[in-house]
C-alpha cells in the first residue's frame, strides 16, 4: 500500500471570470493504488465557470499538479504523472500534453506529465463542482509520503492556424510606442501557416514581423531608416533584405492553442511555491538581501519598502537550516494569513528569476508577446478583430479616469465601491505615479498607488461586462494595467530563440529555472502597464515599457507575471 496521509492545499488565485472570487478548492487528495498502477484521487471546484461556442468559442479550467515529500524529509518532489490511467468527473473532461514532447526537459522521467487541465466536457456557464478525479501516476513513490495539490484557473485560448490575427495598432498616422507594424503607423494582419517540417517543429510560426526603432532595443535588426524588420525562412530568422540574424530556432510559439492564467500570479501562489522550497532555493527567490529566511517573523520577504501592497512575509523564520515558512499579512498586524492579509492581491517585486523559477516548478511556460496581443484581440467566425489606436485588453481605446474607492481592502471581497457601469470606459487599475491620476483613494499609505485583487473590476457596482471589467476578449484579466507582465520578446536572439517548452517541475538547488531555450536576461518585455504607469502603457500594442534586468537589486513593485501551457 501507498501513502496514509496527505496534505491538503487550497490555492488562493481568486481567479474569476465576471465575478467577486471564483473560489478554486483542490479538496480530498489522496494515493490510490490498485495493484496495477497508482493515481492520484481529488476533487476541484470553483465558481463562474464557462464553456461557449459562439462569440470567442472559448473556456476555462484550472490546471493542477502535485508536489510529494518522503517521511522525515523537508524536500518537497515534483509528483510525475502518466498521461495514462486517468478518470475523468461526470461533466469534465482532462488535458494533459502529450508527453513525447516532453522529453527534452532535464528535471522529468521520459514521457512524463506534469500537471492536468480539469474542463467542462460541454457548454454551460456557472459553478462547477468535479470530485473523484484520478490522474495515473508514475510508480517510483515511497511507502509513507504526503502530497500537496496546486490549482491555477487557465483559460483556452483557440488556434489561429490560417486565421488572421492584426498585430500592432497603427491608424496611418498614430500607433503606439514601437508597435509591431507593417510600415510606420500601420498595423498587419497577419496569416500564421504550419511551416513544412512542421512534424519536426510542432510549434506555429510567424511569417514577418516589424518593429518601430527603439533605442532600447537596438539588438533588432534594421531594415531602412524608419523599422526593423524580421522574416522566418527555412534558414532562419532573417532581414528582409536576407540578412542572416538566427539560424537555428524555426519554431518559436505564436499561433497554436494554448492555456493562459486567468489571473496575475497571487501572493498566496508564490508563498505556496516558496513554502516547498529548501533554503537555499528560498534565499533567491527572495529579497534576500534584506530579508533572508533566517529573518524575523513578519519580515516582507520580496521588498523593503514601507508604502507598498506586497504582501508576502516570514511566517516562521529558519532556525538550524530548515527552509521558512512564508505567509501573507497585508494588514500588517503581525499574524499571517488572516482573511485581510492580501492573499488574493496580484504579488508585486519580482523579478525574471521568481516569474521563471516558478513556472518551470509548476509545469507551465512563458507568454510571447505575440500571444500576449492575440489574447487580447482574438477573432470569431465572422472574422479578426482589427486593430484599435490605442486600444486597451477590453477592446477599444477608452478608460476610466476617476479615481477609485476601495472597501474590503486585502480581502477576497476587495472591491471598488464608487463605480458604477459604462457603456464604453474600461477600467484598469494605472496612473498612481501622475498627481492627477491616481487611482487610488485615499492615497495614503500606497500614495503612488497599488496592486489590487486579482478581477476586482469584475464586481462592480451594479453587474459588469467586458469593458467595464478589464477582461480580453477570450476572458483573461488585467492585461491592461495592475502589474507589468514579463513577455518573451520578439527583437533579440535571446527572445527568438525560445521554443515554448513548458518547465518539468524540478528546480535548481539554488531555486532558478533551467528549461532550455528560455530567456534569462534580456529577452523579455514589459507588457500590460501597472497601477504605476501612465495610460499609455497600458495599450494592447506599446512595447516602450522596456527590458527588464533580473538582477536582484532591481524588484520593482509595478512588475508581476503569469503563465502559459502551449498545447501541441
Amino acid at each position: 500500500m501507498y501513502m496514509r496521509k496527505f496534505v491538503l492545499l487550497m490555492v488562493c488565485i481568486t481567479m474569476a471570470g465576471l465575478s467577486i472570487a471564483n473560489n478554486v478548492q483542490l479538496s480530498n487528495v489522496s494515493i490510490v493504488n490498485t495493484g496495477s498502477f497508482i493515481r492520484v484521487k481529488f476533487d476541484v471546484s470553483w465558481e463562474n465557470s464557462w464553456r461557449v461556442n459562439t462569440g470567442q468559442n472559448n473556456y476555462d479550467g484550472v490546471w493542477v499538479f502535485f508536489k510529494y515529500r518522503e517521511k522525515n524529509s523537508t524536500e518537497w518532489k515534483h509528483l510525475f504523472l502518466t498521461g495514462q490511467n486517468n478518470v475523468e468527473p461526470a461533466g469534465g473532461s482532462i488535458f494533459q500534453l502529450d508527453p513525447s514532447y516532453v522529453a527534452p526537459l532535464k528535471g522529468s522521467p521520459f514521457n512524463a506529465c506534469q500537471g492536468a487541465i480539469i474542463y467542462r466536457a460541454g457548454n454551460g456557464i456557472g459553478n462547477v463542482s468535479f470530485t473523484n478525479i484520478a490522474l495515473g501516476v508514475l510508480s517510483n513513490l515511497s511507502y509513507d509520503i504526503e502530497v500537496r495539490g496546486f490549482a491555477i484557473e487557465m483559460v483556452y485560448i483557440p488556434s489561429a492556424l490560417d486565421q488572421t490575427i492584426y498585430l500592432g495598432d497603427g491608424d496611418g498616422t498614430n500607433e503606439s510606442r514601437n508597435a509591431f507594424h507593417k510600415t510606420d503607423n500601420t498595423s498587419y494582419g497577419y496569416t500564421f501557416t504550419h511551416l513544412n517540417d512542421v512534424t519536426q517543429y510542432p510549434f506555429i510560426s510567424i511569417d514577418s514581423v516589424a518593429s518601430n526603432i527603439n533605442n532600447q532595443d537596438d539588438e533588432y535588426i534594421k531594415d531602412g531608416n524608419d523599422g526593423k524588420f524580421l522574416k522566418l525562412a527555412d534558414s532562419g530568422w532573417i532581414t528582409l533584405n536576407g540578412t542572416s540574424v538566427f539560424n537555428t530556432n524555426k519554431s518559436w510559439p505564436t499561433s497554436q492553442d494554448a492555456w493562459c492564467m486567468k489571473y496575475e500570479l497571487s501572493s498566496a501562489a508564490y508563498c505556496d511555491f516558496l513554502n516547498t522550497l529548501s533554503l537555499k532555493q528560498q534565499n533567491n527567490r527572495t529579497y534576500y538581501a534584506v530579508a533572508p529566511p533566517t529573518s524575523p517573523a513578519g519580515t516582507r520577504a520580496l521588498t523593503n519598502e514601507v508604502n507598498t501592497k506586497n504582501a508576502v512575509v516570514i511566517k516562521t523564520p529558519s532556525v538550524n537550516g530548515d527552509p521558512a515558512v512564508y505567509g501573507c499579512d497585508g494588514n500588517g498586524n503581525g499574524i499571517a494569513d488572516e482573511a485581510d492579509d492580501g492573499q488574493c492581491i496580484a504579488v508585486s517585486h519580482l523579478i525574471l528569476h521568481d516569474i521563471n523559477a516558478y513556472m518551470d516548478w509548476a509545469g507551465l511556460s512563458l507568454m510571447t508577446e505575440v500571444l500576449y496581443e492575440r489574447i487580447c484581440r482574438g477573432f470569431t467566425s465572422a472574422g479578426p478583430s482589427q486593430s484599435v489606436y490605442g486600444e486597451f485588453a477590453w477592446g477599444n481605446n477608452q478608460v476610466a479616469n476617476g479615481l477609485f474607492t476601495i472597501s474590503n481592502y486585502n480581502t477576497a471581497e476587495e472591491k471598488i465601491a464608487n463605480q458604477t457601469l459604462s457603456a464604453t470606459f474600461g477600467y484598469a487599475n494605472y496612473g498612481g505615479a501622475t498627481d492627477t491620476a491616481t487611482r487610488t483613494s485615499p492615497k495614503t499609505p500606497y500614495a503612488l498607488g497599488m496592486p489590487m485583487r486579482n478581477g476586482i473590476f469584475a464586481a462592480l457596482p451594479g453587474g459588469s461586462n467586458r469593458i467595464t471589467s478589464g477582461a480580453s476578449f477570450y476572458g483573461v484579466m488585467e492585461l491592461s494595467g495592475n502589474l507589468q507582465e514579463f513577455c518573451v520578446a520578439l527583437g533579440n536572439d535571446e527572445g527568438r530563440s525560445f521554443r515554448g517548452w513548458h518547465g518539468d517541475g524540478v528546480i535548481s538547488e539554488y531555486g532558478n529555472a533551467t528549461t532550455n531555450y528560455w530567456p534569462y536576461s534580456v529577452g523579455t518585455v514589459l507588457r500590460g502597464g501597472s497601477y504605476y504607469n501612465s495610460e499609455q502603457s497600458l495599450r494592447v500594442s506599446d512595447r516602450g515599457q522596456g527590458r527588464y534586468s533580473p538582477s536582484a537589486n532591481q524588484r520593482f513593485g509595478a512588475v508581476g507575471g503569469r503563465g502559459v501551457l502551449y498545447r501541441y
